[in-house]
């Protein structure tokens, strides 16, 4: 009789570790995850669509959505060509939005990595400063402007901290997702994305990247040639999933298939992932860690040899300290990187100590679900401000502007009407002619268009496009009117900024859980002593991060107002000046911890005339010379 392996036996359906219920007997091809992912990737096909139309009224092209006119579905742009207008704009949308990331930016404000346990603070300063280096080395500032700029337009920004090679170094690196390009699980609610079970990327890469990053050897070098030979094929495509697209020009720039098809798609997914495992808490040295079900043997005699090693000195069984177990449903995160037929190029559990996935969402507000932006609560207004604009055109176009009305009777024999038009066009010009009872003389009409209100009726709403968006006169840095009080327009920029408080506090979450998985990375990988540099910080100097001791420290994450903000800097100033004054510090250590107009050339030119007077005290020394005043 043939004997077949008991897993083989068994249906899939009755595992309780989810990978094995994934995996498609047995071959590197993992569908079902692939078809979950692409069905996440349709459910946010609204969420890009409405992205899509906020990034084009942000930037300018704002007369791009469909109206119905007499049953004909046509766009903005089409309805005012037939008038025979070409559409202006007031880009309102766009000014505010600058507005508000100037806003951002004063903030200026600074990560600190903080040790848990007090006593470790000099390791967290350590911390502080290899974070801070990382930032700079990863151009943070900039890349956090425009995921704020993200915010403001879309409400969705996404971000990546990975650990590998780049630019001639192995470091943690942060990288902008776009929100084109990522799909997560739909049915999430909570607004803190605690509850997400998936998410992924799509990347269009060239073949020789993707063979450097999946390639071990010759073997899989051929496989990964033999699965893009096809998968770049959309006709080949469109036939292998003929039941989701129902004709080949659906394929391109779908799911499967990047829109230049010279480039290999490569489906990144992270899922939640489920078996039995065991719970270990080692009373001995504290110590709390998880083991597969396989190595419960291991545990088992540990805690013999302990409960041995005991009875040896003279301990109860009972007092021994032993390794306490138990069994639980581990939920984990999982990666994949798929191909568009989905075989596995790379598979295994989250490599990171932090545990999650390497991204960072944040979807404002969240509510239901969805996003709901500024630029969004302004698109009405805006459409508003444009048909105003148009409408004005229109109405100056088609009025009279100056038309000379020649009645026929007076017509000089002599002149013709082009004669005429050139004389009264003409400076100093002059038309003679008989004047004719009865018959009124020449006269031009204008049409004063300034009576149908439009004007009044444009600042009216152009008001109303700073109440309804809160960004307002001095948010804007427009100038006060004569008169206003230094103090009172500081008042009012204050409670301008009132409207973005939840904005602002949303998104300084944002960073700090990006920040929190990017320390966590450094806590982990930074395995070697080196070197971190950063200039202009309370800090200073050249410090060098050292991993051990590091290593068993806990760390937690503060946001507080950046170094270098002007309130920042003067309270500084004055703390110092009060030392100096009180002949607590002396000049060079105001000068190098203050903040003064040269003062670094002012610092170095001091301690160069102390090193010239120490030369001057050590060869009277040497010389035996009394010293020259």
């Amino acid at each position: 009789m043939k004997i077949v392996s008991k897993s083989r036996l068994l249906r899939k359906e009755d595992s309780m570790d989810s990978l094995v219920r994934h995996d498609d007997n047995g071959e590197k091809r993992n569908m079902q995850v692939l078809y979950k992912a692409q069905r996440s990737w349709d459910s946010l096909y609204k969420l890009r669509s409405n992205r899509e139309r906020l990034l084009k009224y942000t930037y300018g092209e704002q007369y791009l959505d469909k109206v119905s006119i007499d049953g004909v579905m046509m766009s903005k742009e089409e309805y005012w060509a037939q008038q025979g207008v070409i559409p202006k704009k007031n880009n309102l949308i766009r000014k505010m939005v600058r507005a508000v990331i100037g806003v951002y930016k004063k903030q200026d404000i600074d990560f600190t990595a903080i040790a848990r346990d007090r006593a470790e603070q000099k390791v967290g300063e350590m911390m502080t400063i290899t974070l801070q280096a990382n930032r700079e080395m990863n151009r943070i500032d900039e890349l956090e402007t425009r995921l704020f700029e993200e915010f403001v337009i879309s409400s969705m920004v996404f971000i990546k901290e990975s650990w590998g090679w780049r630019r001639n170094r192995k470091d943690t690196w942060t990288d902008i997702v776009s929100p084109n390009h990522v799909f997560f699980d739909g049915v999430m609610q909570d607004v803190r994305h605690w509850d997400c079970d998936m998410i992924g990327q799509i990347h269009d890469l060239p073949f020789q990247e993707v063979a450097a990053q999946f390639a071990q050897d010759p073997i899989s070098y051929k496989r990964l040639a033999e699965i893009y030979k096809f998968s770049r094929d959309e006709y080949y495509m469109a036939s292998h999933y003929d039941s989701i697209y129902g004709s080949y020009s659906q394929v391109r720039g779908s799911f499967y298939v990047p829109q230049d098809i010279n480039l290999c798609r490569v489906i990144e997914v992270w899922n939640k992932e489920q078996k039995p495992r065991y719970r270990c808490h080692d009373i001995l040295n504290g110590e709390y860690y998880k083991v597969e079900i396989d190595e419960y043997d291991y545990i088992a005699n540990e805690n013999q040899s302990r409960i041995e090693q005991g009875a040896e000195q003279g301990i109860p069984q009972e007092d021994v300290p032993l390794i306490e177990v138990e069994w639980f449903m581990d939920s984990y995160w999982y990666f994949r990187f798929l191909s568009p037929l989905g075989d596995v190029l790379q598979e295994g559990e989250t490599p990171f100590k932090h545990g999650e996935h390497p991204y960072t969402m944040k979807i404002h507000p969240f509510i239901d679900g969805k996003p709901h932006s500024l630029v969004e609560d302004s698109i009405d207004q805006q459409d508003f401000v444009n048909e105003l604009i148009t409408l004005y055109m229109l109405m100056a176009k088609h009025s009279a502007k100056g038309l000379l009305m020649f009645p026929e009777q007076l017509m000089p024999e002599d002149l013709s009407i082009e004669d005429i038009a050139e004389q009264y066009a003409k400076v100093n010009g002059m038309i003679v002619y008989k004047h004719k009872d009865g018959v009124p003389m020449p006269q031009q009409l204008a049409s004063n268009i300034s009576n149908f209100n439009i004007s009044e009726l444009l600042k009216i709403e152009m008001s109303m496009f700073d109440n309804v968006t809160g960004v307002e006169g001095a948010l804007q840095g427009k100038s006060p009117a004569s008169g206003t009080a230094a103090s009172l327009y500081d008042m009012q920029t204050q409670n301008a900024t009132t409207t973005l408080v939840d904005v602002l506090s949303s998104f300084g979450n944002f960073l700090k859980e990006a920040n929190i998985k990017k320390m966590s990375n450094i806590h982990q990988y930074y395995t070697d002593e080196r070197v971190v540099s950063i200039a202009g910080t309370q800090y200073g100097g050249i410090k060098k991060y050292q991993p051990a001791l590091a290593q068993d420290v806990e760390f937690d994450l503060s946001i507080t107002e950046g170094l270098t903000s002007p309130e920042y800097k003067q309270v500084v100033n004055n703390f110092l000046l009060e030392l100096w004054k009180a002949q607590g510090i002396g000049i060079d250590q105001l000068l190098e911890f203050g903040d003064f107009p040269k003062s670094d050339a002012i610092l170095q030119s001091i301690k160069v005339k102390q090193e010239q007077a120490q030369d001057e005290v050590d060869n009277a020394q040497t010389q035996g010379a009394p010293l020259q005043n």
